[in-house]
């Protein structure tokens, strides 16, 4: 009787199970770079349980997709780094920004790790968020300092953007086919929003000082708009 020899390539369960122990050995690796890169903003154990609770939710699993791999090269989004960071940044910053007003928020996300109803809550804040990514990731957080991610300064980066997009899109179809006085309002909305963009990410970098010459400079620049809109022979 021949002598039976084991097939060259491994069978399909064996390739499932070598898979998802590479990527089991993925996910504990980003977890350890995780703790360490956030560790001093916002409790490593926390933050671990929060991103999972979050990414293996289906409300996230509903919208991953789209925010993160339109053209579909990802397969799996929770080995993925881009995609683990980014949730991550929004958990820290919106937590961050949620514990302002706790005096012991290590205690607090202590006691958050035994079910508290936070957890849902602050699920939700970074679902949000990411709902709106193609607006507000424009970002620049240098040493992931969690400003940018705070809940109203997101809303606005999400707003200015937009608008942005917006004004770009009329100005390039219909700028030479309308009144100067239309040309006057486009190119003052897109300068002061434009410089607004520019005072979030200076808050991003926690450059707060560097702002106020920019805020001093969209103030002038609404005064002049509403002085020639109001009294266009001063022009």
């Amino acid at each position: 009787m021949t002598k039976q020899t084991a097939p060259f390539f491994p069978f399909p369960d064996d390739i499932n199970k070598q898979m998802e122990q590479r990527n089991n050995q993925i996910r504990k690796q980003m977890d350890i770079e995780l703790r360490e890169r956030f560790k001093e903003i916002i409790q490593p154990s926390f933050l671990i349980k929060m991103k999972y609770y979050i990414m293996e939710s289906s409300e996230f699993n509903e919208i991953v997709r789209e925010k993160y791999d339109p053209m579909g090269y990802i397969q799996r989004f929770d080995i993925d780094w881009v995609t683990v960071e980014d949730v991550c940044k929004h958990i820290v910053g919106i937590h961050n920004y949620n514990m302002l007003g706790e005096k012991n928020p290590s205690e607090f996300e202590d006691e958050t790790r035994k079910g508290k109803p936070y957890m849902e809550k602050l699920k939700q804040q970074v679902l949000d968020n990411i709902k709106f990514r193609e607006f507000g990731r424009c970002t620049s957080i240098n040493k992931y300092y969690p400003y940018g991610y705070y809940p109203y300064l997101h809303a606005i980066r999400v707003t200015i953007n937009f608008l942005l997009i917006q004004i770009c899109r009329v100005y390039s179809e219909s700028y030479d086919k309308v009144s100067e006085k239309e040309k006057l309002r486009i190119r003052t909305s897109s300068d002061i929003y434009r410089r607004a963009k520019g005072i979030l990410g200076l808050v991003d970098d926690n450059c707060t000082d560097a702002c106020y010459g920019i805020c001093r400079q969209i103030i002038e620049l609404y005064a002049q708009y509403d002085v020639l809109m109001k009294y266009p022979m001063v022009g």
